[in-house]
């Protein structure tokens, strides 16, 4: 959407129905996806707890922190690869999608903050900011060197802060194969 709306040409893209189209169904899915986030709040949809419920449970808590780490881990793991040319035309903005995405996981550090203690999370917040500053200014190599340090801040600090043990998928391209 972002690709469509800040474009140079986005007025002559809007006056194609296909852009318009394409608009109106991401949006739908962003609102499904949003009410899919909503309802796990006070519904499980995995015969698990839901969300309200782990905050009462400790046990949920931890295996819920541990799935929270483990994937922002997995997720900037993916930041640090080199971007896929696709055959030479790339339709999509990778320093902008990838800027995006470290502000999501800012959002995730920002929430863990309390549990990190104010050196860690201000920390985290200043290794964040750079690769999302650099991937912002569309130097996608600096960003995958800052993102590098936050995968190696989360995948130590923060999980010894938050006693979260570490997983790996044989997917993931950590195993020994």
């Amino acid at each position: 959407m972002r690709y469509v709306l800040t474009g140079d040409d986005v007025l002559q893209r809007l006056q194609d129905e296909r852009w318009c189209d394409y608009l109106q169904s991401a949006a739908t899915v962003i609102a499904d996806e949003a009410g899919l986030l909503a309802g796990d709040w006070t519904e499980s949809w995995d015969d698990g707890p839901a969300f309200v419920d782990v905050l009462g449970d400790g046990a949920a808590t931890e295996e819920w922190l541990g799935m929270l780490v483990n994937n922002n881990i997995f997720l900037v793991h993916q930041l640090t690869e080199v971007p896929e040319d696709a055959g030479g035309v790339d339709p999509t903005d990778p320093a902008g999608d990838r800027a995006a995405t470290m502000t999501g996981i800012a959002g995730v550090a920002d929430a863990l903050g309390p549990l990190l203690g104010s050196e860690l999370s201000d920390r985290l917040d200043v290794e964040i900011a750079a690769a999302r500053s650099a991937y912002a200014e569309g130097d996608v190599e600096v960003g995958r060197v800052r993102t590098a340090e936050v995968e190696a801040t989360l995948a130590t600090e923060v999980a010894s802060r938050l006693d979260v043990t570490i997983g790996f998928s044989d997917a993931d391209g950590d195993s020994a194969g």
